[in-house]
């Protein structure tokens, strides 16, 4: 090849602009946009200085800025936008030296030699090339038109020359690390014409296995390109892969996000930085096609010259239809459970459940009020056994967590899918009319007929009928304890002893099942953390099982909720830490401290507790019925949580109260 045609072939790239170079020019042209930008109030500034029009500098500014601009939304080919902004670029550099006139104009020059280094982001000799040229002949034509808009002194045209020829000189690296960049990050063609014999003969007898197996079969190498035949399976899931030139291209037509990361994989599988075992783990494991997903899963291939992949790729479309059937059709049975033993409780979970759903969709970018909300329900989903509909919660805690950011129109999407199916199971099972309907104990309707009887005043009679209308304290706190029961399980701490006392107090369902909602917080991290095990207890000498009870009562014209445990005390200085480190005053009282968004004392979070998001919830839901927090605690002694509200006037039995 003679020397033309090679620096020819530096100077061109391929064709085909590949997707991971799309990608970096269209983030490098939006940062260089941003850049741009920023040169408005730098040239208004420097001309105001120098006393040249800062309204000019912004003018011409934007006009020049208007280039990469109308390319971008106009131009097809990224590396066209590239050398748009190149030429923009240097513009930008001649309008800092015109209205930089002065002492220091001479040194603005230097702009342009920055600039040029730049411009090798854009992965193109070419670019380098245009911007030099655009300097060159901006000097060229202002020094015969407007010599001082380029120098501070009368310069002759050999000052011209000096400063075309370094330009000229600071070019060539410059090409040369654009086109180095480019081989490093795009990559390069990979040469395998002489190994096409040797793999045309694994071809064929791989090809006579690869086309008996269900399972779509590949080779490639880790650069994703194809090293060895495809099985029928995968082309009939990647029609395309025979025309694509690797995977991950072949990929991108059907999955572009997928693709993307099986590159970044196999991108870190060459590096070699992590242990391939690793790096083989955490390959995607899935992507689609159309409306069917495929599993995925690389094996590392022996082989002494290259590094060689089996991808073994698997429809499992009809195992996660089955899997959401049978998820449905579990959580269909333990809605109808439920819903036959405690329809309250379904009730009360559609009254609140409605409502945070909404939440979630209208408050989405409000992190806190999404984090209470999804947190809610997730716990009262358990409490009612959707164990189903508490993990999508917990998923969508998690994408909230890793994000931080809103979740996506696509999750908020499955959220209120669930929640609609949710709904539909529930008016399946359980008559929502009759649900409603009053249910009176045989003793009180017996104690209703011997006060007719005796003609007690109508007006207590009535009280007591509508007193049948609200539901007994008592059912809510049972709820939660069943729950607590049900946790204790899971953790490990079955022999829990869980006890509710709430005598004879009602209250309307309607007004009160936001707070018992809540409540679900405290009752799991009692459990979780604020328990010890029996074996714990004996080890450090406290007498008794671990015990959890829930209570009610009217004391003192007050409301009193009570949530009290027999655990090792909460750990005040831990709390006290994480709230320093979230910026809480350490004036705050320790009550403050513990129902404060994002303070917990757990390190690490799990499916139960550890975001600091529930007792922020519980705090919201008291205050909205005007109540108070108290909470005492000591070292192996116990936690009682104490919820206090004005009493409700008919919480009391009616006639008891007026006995």
């Amino acid at each position: 090849m003679s020397p033309l045609s090679r620096l020819h072939a530096f100077f061109t790239l391929p064709d085909t602009v590949s997707p991971l170079e799309r990608q970096h020019l269209l983030r490098t042209q939006q940062v260089a946009q941003w850049i741009g930008l920023g040169h408005i109030p730098l040239l208004m500034g420097v001309a105001a200085v120098c006393g040249t029009g800062p309204v000019r500098a912004l003018v011409f500014s934007l006009v020049v800025l208007a280039g990469p601009f109308i390319a971008g939304r106009t131009l097809q080919n990224p590396r066209h936008v590239s050398m748009v902004i190149a030429v923009a670029a240097m513009c930008l550099g001649g309008l800092l030296v015109h209205f930089g006139q002065g002492p220091m104009q001479i040194e603005m020059h230097f702009y342009f030699f920055a600039a040029l280094a730049l411009l090798t982001t854009f992965l193109d000799p070419k670019v380098v090339l245009v911007g030099a040229g655009t300097v060159a002949l901006h000097h060229l034509l202002l020094y015969f038109l407007l010599p001082s808009s380029v120098f501070n002194y009368e310069a002759s045209i050999w000052v011209v020359v000096v400063h075309a020829a370094f330009v000229v000189f600071e070019s060539i690296p410059a090409t040369s690390i654009a086109r180095r960049q480019f081989d490093l990050i795009v990559g390069l063609e990979r040469k395998v014409g002489e190994r096409t014999e040797e793999l045309q003969q694994q071809k064929v007898r791989l090809n006579q296995v690869f086309d008996t197996v269900e399972e779509g079969l590949a080779v490639i190498d880790h650069d994703g390109q194809w090293a060895g035949p495809q099985s029928a399976a995968l082309l009939r899931a990647l029609p395309n892969a025979t025309e694509a030139r690797s995977f991950p291209d072949a990929l991108a037509a059907h999955d572009p996000d997928h693709a993307l990361e099986v590159a970044i994989a196999l991108e870190a599988l060459r590096d070699g930085f992590l242990p391939e075992e690793l790096l083989l783990e955490q390959f995607p494991a899935r992507f689609c096609v159309a409306d069917e997903t495929f599993a995925l899963r690389p094996i590392r291939l022996h082989d002494e010259q290259r590094d060689l992949f089996l991808l073994v790729i698997q429809n499992i479309t009809a195992e996660l239809a089955h899997a959401e059937e049978r998820r449905r059709q579990n959580q269909a049975l333990a809605l109808m459970k439920r819903a036959t033993d405690d329809p309250e409780a379904v009730l009360s979970f559609l009254r609140t459940g409605g409502d945070l759903v909404a939440q979630v969709e209208q408050h989405a970018g409000d992190l806190v009020t999404t984090m209470r909300s999804l947190h809610t329900l997730k716990g009262n989903g358990a409490l009612v056994g959707l164990q189903a509909f508490a993990h999508l919660c917990h998923e969508l805690e998690d994408e909230i967590r890793d994000t931080t950011a809103p979740p996506s129109e696509a999750s908020q999407a499955r959220l209120r899918a669930a929640w609609d199916e949710l709904e539909a199971d529930v008016a399946a099972v359980l008559d929502l009319d009759a649900a409603d309907d009053v249910r009176i104990p045989r003793g009180e309707f017996a104690d209703v007929l011997a006060s007719l009887e005796q003609q007690i005043a109508s007006g207590a009679l009535e009280q007591r009928m509508r007193w049948w209308s609200y539901e007994p304290v008592e059912r809510p706190l049972e709820r939660l304890a069943q729950q607590a029961r049900q946790i204790a399980r899971r953790v490990g701490k079955e022999e829990v002893e869980v006890v509710v006392e709430a005598a004879e107090l009602r209250l309307p369902a309607a007004q009160w099942c936001g707070l018992w909602s809540a409540l679900v917080h405290v009752a799991r991290n009692a459990v979780d953390h604020g328990l010890h095990t029996a074996s714990e207890r004996a080890r450090i000498g406290l007498a008794g099982p671990p015990s959890l009870s829930f209570g009610a009562r009217i004391e003192g014209g007050s409301l009193i909720v009570e949530v009290r445990d027999n655990g090792p005390g909460i750990d005040w200085a831990a709390i006290r830490e994480r709230a320093a480190s979230l910026g809480v005053p350490a004036s705050a009282s320790e009550t403050e401290l513990l129902f404060t968004d994002g303070v917990t004392s757990r390190t690490q979070v799990t499916d139960l507790s550890g975001r600091g998001v529930g007792l922020a919830a519980v705090r919201q839901a008291v205050i909205a019925r005007d109540g108070t927090i108290h909470v005492q605690s000591r070292p192996h002694e116990g936690t009682t949580f104490q919820f206090v509200f004005p009493a409700p006037e008919d919480a009391v039995l009616p006639l008891q109260a007026a006995a």
